[in-house]
C-alpha cells in the first residue's frame, strides 16, 4: 500500500511539473483536462488511505472475532477434559468397589504353595496333612472341613502347581491362616500360605514386592485380602491402587493398619 501511495505521490508531482511547464510552454494547453486528473489523483490517493483505515478495522475485528473463538474452544477442551477425568475417576471406583466384592467372594479362600505334586494324589488328604501335621491346627482338621480343592495352572514338567482350597467356613480358614507364620520355620520345601487374591491385588502385591526388592518399602504382605506394606518409617500402610502404592511408598498415605502377620 505504501508503495502505491508513493506511486501516486510521484504521479501527483509529475503531474504538477507539467503543468507548469504547460504554462510556460507557447502551446495551448487543456488546464481543466489536467486539473481534472490531478483532481483525480487526490482523489485515488485519498481512497487508498481511507481502504488502508477500514482494511485495518477489518483485521482487527477479525483478529477479536478469532481469539474470542480459540478462548471459547479452549474452554470446550477444558470441560471436555474434566469430563474425561471425572468418568476416568468412576471407573476407577467401579472397578474398586468391583474388587471389593470379588475379593469377599474369595474369603474363604486360600492358596497352598510349594507342596510337591504326586500322581493321583487327594489334595483333600494333602490339605489336611498340612493342616494337622504341619500347622498343628486346633480341633485338628477334617475332609468335611474343606468345600473344594484342586491345583491350579496348567501341569508342567519341574514346576509344583499351587493347591486352591475354599474352606467351608471363613472360621476354619482363618484358623489355618493363623498358623502360617510356622511355614517360615519349616524345614525342607518351603511351603507358603497365602491369600486368594483378585488379579487386581495379586499384581499390586507382586509391584509391592519388587519395590521391597528395590529398597523402596521396608516389606509387604496380604492379610484377609488387603494390600499391606511397610514403608521406610516403618509404618504399615493398607493399599488399594498403584496410585496408594506410591504414596505409601513416600510416607503421605495416611491409612494405617495393623497385622499379626508380618512381611514375607
Amino acid at each position: 500500500m505504501n508503495e502505491r501511495l508513493r506511486s501516486k505521490s510521484k504521479s501527483i508531482s509529475n503531474l504538477a511539473e507539467d503543468m507548469s511547464d504547460a504554462k510556460a510552454a507557447p502551446v495551448v494547453i487543456d488546464e481543466d483536462l489536467l486539473m481534472q486528473k490531478f483532481q483525480l489523483l487526490i482523489k485515488e490517493a485519498l481512497n487508498e488511505e481511507d481502504n488502508l483505515k477500514t482494511m485495518k478495522k477489518i483485521m482487527v475485528k477479525h483478529t477479536n472475532e478469532l481469539m474470542k473463538e480459540v478462548a471459547h474452544l479452549r474452554n470446550l477442551l477444558m470441560e471436555r477434559d474434566q469430563k474425561i477425568d471425572a468418568l476416568t475417576k468412576n471407573i476407577e471406583d467401579m472397578e474398586i468397589k468391583y474388587d471389593e466384592l470379588e475379593q469377599y467372594s474369595r474369603r474363604n479362600s486360600m492358596r497352598i504353595e510349594g507342596i510337591p505334586e504326586t500322581q493321583g494324589e487327594d489334595p483333600y488328604e494333602v490339605v489336611v496333612k498340612l493342616a494337622n501335621e504341619t500347622l498343628n491346627v486346633d480341633p485338628p482338621l477334617s475332609a468335611d472341613d474343606i468345600d473344594r480343592t484342586h491345583r491350579v495352572g496348567r501341569r508342567e514338567e519341574g514346576k509344583t502347581r499351587p493347591l486352591l482350597v475354599k474352606m467351608a467356613t471363613y472360621r476354619k480358614r482363618q484358623v489355618m491362616m493363623s498358623k502360617r507364620t510356622t511355614l517360615h520355620s519349616r524345614s525342607g520345601p518351603k511351603v507358603f500360605l497365602n491369600d486368594d487374591l483378585t488379579r487386581r491385588r495379586a499384581k499390586l502385591l507382586w509391584h509391592a514386592r519388587k519395590m521391597k526388592s528395590d529398597g523402596t518399602i521396608n516389606g509387604c504382605w496380604s492379610a484377609d485380602g488387603k494390600i499391606l506394606i511397610k514403608n521406610q518409617r516403618n509404618q504399615i500402610v493398607a493399599i488399594s491402587t498403584l496410585a496408594d502404592l506410591g504414596k505409601a511408598a513416600a510416607g503421605t498415605l495416611g491409612r494405617s493398619e495393623t497385622s499379626a502377620d508380618g512381611p514375607r
